[in-house]
């Protein structure tokens, strides 16, 4: 029962992400576990419930034990998760780095301000789609704040205050 609830929930969220073009990266705060949670998008989580489930009604339609249901539900649903979590981010990287100079000149806004010591991320819309970037900024930058992007540099936008006129 447990198996086919995260099956059709996670089905359901799949349907929902895909229509929506939704994709959710938490901010932690730090450059170094930024990196690492980029790969837990909420798109990985879904995929990675939705298979769970699904390897666990395989698994009980082989005949399996139920730990045994448990253990191929659980390995499925972390292998899909994680190369879910690495194709959409290799999608991602490959999509906007050989297009800095369709990205310089845009404008957007700050979700989570920059800092010194780790990027922030900024909002900006790119061919139709709402997407967030990490960002750096020499400028003192607040939630909210209108911003253009000037450079890129190892896959982080450089972006500027946007003052508009």
């Amino acid at each position: 029962m447990v198996f086919w609830l995260c099956l059709l929930i996670g089905g359901a969220l799949i349907l929902v992400s895909l229509l929506f073009q939704h994709d959710g990266t938490p901010d932690v705060g730090h450059a170094d576990l930024q990196d690492i949670f980029s790969w837990l998008n909420l798109r990985a989580l879904v995929f990675a419930l939705a298979f769970f489930g699904l390897g666990g009604v395989i698994a009980g339609r082989m005949g399996l034990s139920m730990g045994g249901q448990w253990v191929f539900a659980v390995i499925t649903g972390i292998s899909v998760g994680i190369t879910t979590g690495w194709l959409f981010r290799y999608a991602r990287q490959q999509e906007f780095s050989g297009q800095v100079g369709d990205l310089v000149g845009r404008t957007g806004k700050v979700l989570v301000p920059p800092r010194e010591e780790h990027p922030g991320k900024v909002m900006l819309t790119v061919s139709g789609q709402v997407t967030e970037f990490h960002a750096r900024s020499s400028d003192a930058l607040q939630v909210g704040e209108p911003i253009i992007v000037v450079g890129m540099e190892e896959g982080t936008l450089n972006v500027r205050r946007w003052h508009q006129l």
